[in-house]
């Protein structure tokens, strides 16, 4: 016997906010800290902090 059970759906995390609680405030890494290590522009890393996230990527 199947039960008949509902599916809740949620939004997925924003990268940005990814990038902050997991790694960011842990580390107690700055943006410009972060993209010197990874060897990109602090604009890059400040982008994927603020930028709008589509939902159907």
């Amino acid at each position: 016997m199947i039960k008949n059970t509902r599916l809740t759906t949620h939004a997925p995390a924003h990268p940005g906010e990814i990038l902050r609680e997991l790694y960011l405030k842990p580390l107690g890494v700055t943006v410009t800290q972060a993209a010197k290590a990874l060897g990109v522009t602090r604009k890059h890393v400040s982008a994927i902090r603020e930028r709008p996230c589509a939902g159907d990527v």
